[in-house]
């Protein structure tokens, strides 16, 4: 007598089937990508929270805006101040008697009203910034000089 089993290269159906569920998850590969889809899913709600936080904190996404900074211009015929904010696209000219305001476009100053008031400024505004930092502008007069203006105080 032959045996059955040895001939037949098929797997037995009467066998137990395999525990399922957890248990099967435990012994196997299947609890690594819960563990990190669990703790990728939990910075991203940190994320989203931290977020919302800055959105309600701001009125808005973007950061709420600054005011200009002043800088002290000497060399020129009249001293002035000149209010100035990087990225920003106005610029305002103090003297003691007028203000001037103007736009910012690659560093190129339009200044508004400038025929208008030019009798009582008193001397052709710059017409330029070639530079800037946290401390100091570099303007460009009329004649095409630099002058450096420095951060009030």
């Amino acid at each position: 007598m032959s045996n059955p089993s040895a001939s037949n290269p098929l797997p037995d159906t009467n066998l137990p089937a395999q525990p399922g569920g957890t248990l099967a998850r435990l012994h196997g590969i299947g609890i690594i990508p819960a563990v990190v889809i669990t703790c990728i899913a939990l910075v991203a709600l940190g994320n989203l929270g931290f977020l919302f936080k800055r959105v309600v904190e701001n009125r808005g996404l973007m950061p709420r805006p600054t005011a200009m900074e002043s800088y002290a211009c000497q060399g020129f015929a009249v001293p002035f101040t000149m209010d100035f904010r990087h990225g920003m696209d106005t610029v305002k000219l103090h003297t003691q008697s007028v203000t001037l305001e103007g736009k910012l476009l690659n560093g190129k100053m339009d200044w508004v009203g400038l025929s208008a008031k030019s009798p009582q400024l008193g001397f052709v505004p710059p017409t330029e910034i070639t530079y800037d930092d946290s401390s100091s502008l570099r303007l460009l007069d009329s004649g095409q000089v630099e002058r450096i203006c420095l951060l009030a105080q």
